[in-house]
């Protein structure tokens, strides 16, 4: 199996899985999905991953399998302000706050 590098760090993952960690045979860690789901792809692990980061849609063989129970980790984004973002990240941070504030209401 393969885990992301920042799961890795934390306990968040031994903590839920109850003292069944021992049974997991954890092979290597990754920083992009997309490069994980290429070796997932060729059958030789599995990947732990956020829903939608990769496509499961096609007719490519991976499958999203949520945790049960459900595992749940804050996200945090962090950009430096005195720098001027592009286009696209202006975009992204703005759609990313409607999206805040429509939850929060």
């Amino acid at each position: 199996m393969k885990v992301s590098r920042q799961v890795q760090g934390k306990k968040t993952f031994q903590d839920w899985s109850n003292g069944l960690i021992e049974q997991f045979n954890f092979v290597g860690t990754y920083n992009l999905i997309f490069n994980a789901a290429l070796l997932v792809k060729t059958g030789a692990c599995m990947a732990l991953t956020y829903d939608k980061l990769t496509d499961t849609t096609s007719i490519d063989g991976l499958v999203f399998r949520p945790l049960k129970p459900q595992l749940t980790e804050p996200n945090t984004i962090i950009w430096n302000k005195s720098r001027n973002l592009p286009t696209v990240g202006k975009l992204f941070l703005e759609t990313l706050r409607k999206n805040i504030a429509k939850k929060e209401v």
